[in-house]
């Protein structure tokens, strides 16, 4: 048994169907640095909210609200 355990601590585990392609000039391990960028198309967040389906909103109006003042200030 402990022999069975000892194939699989080698970090790497190939097998026929695991192994890397070598035909056509397949690379599976490449040293090319690509450069990840932010798409700039639109994949950003929404400026709709997201809300639940029992959002109920505000009976008060913006305005009025930003109006108040304490009555200690």
């Amino acid at each position: 048994m402990a022999a069975h355990l000892a194939s699989f601590s080698t970090p790497f585990v190939t097998s026929p169907r695991l192994a890397p392609n070598t035909k056509a000039g397949f690379k599976p391990w490449s040293t090319t640095l690509v450069r990840c960028e932010p798409r700039t198309e639109g994949c950003g967040w929404s400026t709709a909210q997201r809300r639940p389906s029992r959002y109920q909103t505000s009976t008060w109006n913006y305005d009025f609200i930003q109006s108040i003042t304490s009555a200690t200030s």
